[in-house]
């Protein structure tokens, strides 16, 4: 700090002036590149939830899909669990009508795939659709992971890759039932839903953090 203005430079305004515009020019530059980045990433999530929207209207307004839904139902998750196809009939089905069977429960099979898929790339928004089906496709997992394991086991030619035959699928409903136990454990421990919420949210934000058991 100079103490003695007679030997302080003085910047007299001809000095100092030019650099306002400069100054000017890069704060708004910086500020121009931060609600640049804002929106991109703001359009991007609604972007997100609108396809992630669409997907499920278009599925639940389909014909086909309810058929889907309502073979693999029949199928596979009928609470009477003698009433349900055996896995061996699914693998080697014999008649048209089975052939039909399984042929559904595949499609049905590659819907969970492919939105599982969406959520790994980005493309699908995975909080938005837990809220709606979390439940249902860890059910769905339930009931099918002996078929698609069965599916994996390799046969002299078929499937070149069979072990990672609906592999999103399953690594999703892992983690959404991992979510389910935990948050169980949660409110057990008193914890609030808003707590419970945002504690779920940080490991959807972080899917590579290490998961606690639950």
């Amino acid at each position: 700090m100079c103490r003695d203005r007679r030997y302080c430079p003085i910047m007299t305004p001809p000095d100092w002036l030019p650099l306002l515009p400069t100054t000017a020019t890069v704060g708004s530059v910086i500020a121009a590149g931060f609600y640049a980045a804002y929106t991109i990433r703001h359009n991007r999530e609604i972007a997100r939830m609108r396809a992630t929207l669409d997907l499920i209207e278009k599925a639940e307004s389909s014909e086909f899909y309810r058929e889907l839904i309502r073979v693999f139902r029949r199928a596979l998750a009928q609470k009477d669990v003698t009433k349900r196809v055996p896995v061996d009939q699914l693998l080697n089905p014999q008649t048209p009508e089975e052939v039909d069977q399984r042929l559904k429960i595949l499609f049905f099979l590659n819907h969970y795939e492919l939105i599982a898929a969406g959520f790994r790339n980005g493309v699908l928004d995975s909080s938005f659709y837990a809220d709606y089906m979390r439940g249902a496709a860890v059910h769905d997992w339930t009931v099918v992971k002996e078929f698609v394991y069965r599916m994996r086991e390799p046969e002299p030619g078929g499937h070149p890759h069979p072990n990672t035959i609906y592999e999103h699928f399953e690594t999703l409903a892992d983690e959404w039932a991992w979510e389910t136990r935990h948050e169980g454990k949660l409110r057990a421990q008193g914890k609030s839903e808003a707590q419970i919420r945002r504690a779920i949210a940080v490991f959807r934000a972080n899917p590579k953090m290490t998961r606690p058991p639950a």
